[in-house]
């Protein structure tokens, strides 16, 4: 209320003054409140552009911290937009492709000398302060950087007509320079051009900071990903590798190319250079139904993405694929039908008397045919092969062999395609001159021929091709001559596949990793043993471990064959493929608490197993095992803890152990399977070198009954100690269990604390003639009722029989008896009839709690107790 009155009084005067004429030049009283109102305005406004000077200072170093921010980062502009007040541009907004948005207004120069020059220098990839040319520096005299995790950035501030600077957040100021005066704040004021911005150029905007200092951001690029497959779905088949190729529209150095799958795809980038590559993907060892999913990553995310279906791809041959042509010479047509384009190429040995005028089919499935010309052959045998390959693969996928005879021998096959794995092949050859076959002398390392007379002018060649350690295949010819040395017969071409070409033979995971094991996979490849392998991780990474690797130099935990799924925040399964030489498994080289990963062996391929003592011991994630098609376990001793301590374990096919044949324990191979409810019959069908099963089905919690022939086959049998001890959801057995394993010496503990047996079936162990260790066979077994008289009818040789039904206090009847002589001769009188059985060495506890035995009374203290 005050000033308003002043103000009313001031004008009123001033009317007043208004009413009186001047005279001459005098300065009147008017003239002195005029000039002091002029002053008071130009306070005011020297106070307004101060203020504004400072707000301007402070408001620019934020935005050139953002903008170096945000270049740093490799974030790019998204748009530019003018910034409009009354119809006229005062400056611009900038999106960025983080989300964040800038203004910056246009200004004028000031002429002010005394105004900071705040920028910022470039020094090894980061950007530091500098004030008026010079790197700012904190108080330990270090370069203050733009981007820090401290609070450093430059504040400044006006008092008394001076520039106060801060590095500390406020806390502490130091005076820097006049503000206002005669060497300050004088001229034109207006707001000061602190950063300029160039935005002529089409790609980048430039920001021209006071010094002159440039920092360019380039706008955002379209990136746009293309593979050279426009079909909804690719060709696949079982453990065939395809290659996939890529192209994108445009990148950047962070722009990033990366795989997914599902359905126990592996694949991985391979770039060629920053816009294109191709996508590698193997499939399964079967064919099953999956995607891989291709993302393109810039800083601001995912920018585009591509999913890869896949079908199964198939050929079908309806006159077969071996086919011969007379010597003069002719034209064969080879029918086929398949639902994948493909292309046929000679083999290099045939180029020069086979043709193929079409090589180029498309996945049609109309039958057609490939035309094959064969020149005329005036020397010897020979055979040619097309070889059929897949448009997006350099794997072999079928192959044809065309054979043409001559006048000098006939011969079956005369081309053969060979696993990495190598083996032996044969060839049959018929000619009156005899046969000497020669190999290389450069592929004599791996390649040997041997020739076999049959009679009657027939010759078989058995050649051997050692395994391939290479990933590239590698071919050869044998050359067949006359027993004479001089006359050619034929040749015969071998072609190799590389060991990752041909997946038939590799050992295969499925791993889950998850938090419980720190997303990383352990695999139980024994390091006291020799290996050579390469690890397909599943996730686009190898990499090949070697027994002469210094694993050592690791610390303990890491002493293991291991790779972390990075990137993962929920746990999914991966096929990891395991190709070359792995002579022993054994988990003791992963501690206990990470050997969850694994949870299904897919494969057990062909590595060179053999050993696998402890294999996957205590992997608590490991559900299913399934069949050795390939001969894995050929060479394997011993199965002895294999899989034991496995709680999880469900499912067992029962041709496991079908190549087996030299494995002798299968001591405690499935203890503590605590799951394991069911047990293929023919599990151990052609495991017939086997001499022990003490403990192999040990404390499976989850077993009901068993199968009457499980041990059909294995007639070399010693011990069944402990086999089935502690299955106690067991309810009977099967009268035929042991009738096949007359060698058999120990039942010990062999159906120890089944507590849901209520009965034994008649003559259990009348195929075991020379059974002489039945200690504990039956103790605990509480439930168990009356005992047949002839359990032990044909067991005359027993000496160890202590605590035998120990705790079995159901038991009813009498106790097993033997007729002699028409008398009846319980177990505990046999050392009366010393030439009908063994002396008994140990018996104490043998009938301990067995009181409502028929016969207790009659039954000596020394066999109740001790």
């Amino acid at each position: 209320m005050k000033k308003n009155l002043n103000n009313r009084l001031f004008r009123f005067l001033i009317l007043v003054l208004l009413l009186f004429p001047a005279t001459g030049c005098e300065r009147t009283f008017i003239d002195d409140l005029f000039d002091i109102h002029e002053e008071i305005d130009v306070l005011k406004d020297s106070h307004s552009n101060l203020k504004q000077r400072l707000d301007n200072l402070q408001a620019s170093i934020t935005t050139i911290q953002a903008i170096v921010d945000i270049l740093s980062a490799g974030y790019y502009i998204e748009s530019v937009s003018p910034i409009r007040q009354d119809g006229v541009d005062t400056g611009y907004l900038f999106h960025f492709t983080n989300g964040l948005e800038i203004k910056i207004f246009h200004g004028i120069d000031a002429i002010d000398g005394n105004t900071p020059v705040i920028s910022v220098i470039l020094v090894d990839g980061n950007y530091y302060w500098t004030l008026d040319g010079i790197p700012l520096r904190d108080d330990d005299g270090e370069i203050i950087p733009v981007i820090s995790d401290t609070v450093k950035t430059p504040a400044f501030t006006i008092s008394n007509g001076y520039w106060y600077l801060s590095t500390d957040g406020g806390k502490t100021w130091k005076l820097y320079g006049k503000a206002t005066g005669d060497d300050g704040l004088n001229g034109e004021y207006g707001v000061e051009h602190i950063i300029r911005v160039d935005t002529s150029s089409s790609d980048k905007v430039v920001f021209i900071l006071a010094d002159g200092t440039a920092i360019s951001i380039p706008y955002r690029i379209e990136i746009r990903l293309e593979l050279d497959s426009d079909e909804g779905e690719i060709g696949i088949a079982g453990r065939e590798t395809i290659r996939v190729g890529y192209s994108l529209s445009s990148a950047t150095e962070n722009t990033v190319v990366n795989v997914s799958s599902n359905g126990y795809y592996s694949a991985k980038v391979n770039p060629i250079d920053r816009l294109s590559g191709t996508i590698e993907i193997t499939c399964p060892r079967t064919f099953s139904d999956g995607f891989v999913n291709v993302m393109v990553y810039d800083k601001t995310g995912i920018v585009d993405t591509r999913i890869i279906r896949f079908y199964e791809k198939k050929i079908e041959f309806s006159q077969g694929m071996e086919f011969s042509v007379p010597s003069d010479g002719g034209v064969i047509g080879v029918p086929f039908r398949v639902n994948f384009p493909f292309h046929v190429a000679v083999d290099a040995d045939a180029a020069s008397w086979l043709e193929i005028p079409q090589t180029a089919f498309p996945g049609d499935s109309e039958e057609q045919q490939i035309e094959v010309i064969a020149a005329k052959n005036t020397g010897t045998s020979r055979t040619g092969a097309l070889y059929i390959f897949p448009d997006n693969s350099d794997q072999v996928f079928a192959a044809i062999f065309i054979t043409q005879q001559s006048t000098y021998c006939t011969i079956d096959i005369g081309s053969f395609l060979v696993s990495y794995e190598g083996g032996t092949v044969l060839s049959h050859v018929t000619t009156p001159h005899g046969v000497i076959a020669g190999v290389p002398e450069e592929d004599r390392g791996w390649l040997r021929a041997e020739v076999m007379p049959a009679g009657d002018e027939r010759y078989t060649v058995a050649i051997t091709a050692e395994p391939n350690p290479e990933s590239e295949s590698r071919s050869s010819s044998i050359e067949l001559t006359a027993s004479d040395g001089f006359l050619p017969l034929a040749s015969i071409r071998i072609r190799q596949n590389g060991r990752n070409l041909d997946l038939e033979y590799a050992l295969i995971f499925i791993v889950n990793p998850n938090y419980s094991n720190d997303f990383t996979a352990y695999l139980p490849i024994d390091l006291n043993s020799e290996f050579d392998c390469f690890v397909d991780w599943g996730d686009g990474t190898g990499m090949r471990y070697r027994s002469s690797d210094d694993f050592n130099a690791f610390p303990a935990e890491q002493r293991n064959v291991h790779h972390r799924y990075d990137g993962l925040d929920i746990g999914r399964s991966f096929e990891v493929v395991v190709t070359g030489t792995v002579t022993s498994l054994c988990a003791d080289y992963i501690p206990q608490a990470l050997r969850s990963s694994v949870t299904e062996v897919k494969q057990w391929g062909k590595t060179g197993l053999r050993r696998m003592y402890r294999a996957f011991a205590g992997f608590t994630g490991l559900t299913t095992l399934h069949l050795d098609e390939t001969g894995a376990f050929e060479k394997v001793e011993e199965f002895r803890e294999s899989f034991q301590e496995c709680p999880r374990l469900i499912t067992l096919s029962g041709h496991l152990f079908d190549h087996a044949t030299s494995a002798r324990s299968f001591d405690y191979t499935f203890n503590e399977c605590h799951k394991l409810a069911v047990i293929p019959e023919d599990l151990f069908d052609n495991a017939s070198s086997a001499e022990s099963f003490c403990g192999t089905f040990q404390n499976c919690m989850s077993l009901t009954a068993i199968p009457e022939k499980l041990f059909a086959h294995c007639d070399k049998v010693k011990s069944f100690a402990w086999t089935f001890s502690g299955c106690k959801a067991l309810r009977s057995i099967p009268s035929g269990l042991f009738s096949h394993n007359q060698e058999v010496s120990s039942f010990h503990s062999v159906f120890r604390e089944c507590t849901s047996l209520t009965s034994l079936p008649d003559r259990l162990f009348d195929g075991n003639p020379e059974a002489s260790d039945f200690r504990w066979a039956f103790s605990l077994c509480q439930r168990l009722g009356s005992i047949p008289a002839s359990l032990l009818d044909k067991q005359r040789k027993i000496t160890l029989c202590d605590s035998m039904f120990n705790g079995c206090t159901s038991l009813t009847g009498e106790s097993p008896w033997t007729l002699i002589e028409g008398r009846k001769v319980h177990l505990y009188e046999r050392k009366d009839y010393p030439d009908c059985f063994a002396f008994p060495l140990r018996y104490s506890f043998c009938f301990y709690k067995c009181g409502s035995l028929s016969d207790y009374p009659s039954i000596p203290q020394n066999w109740i107790h001790d």
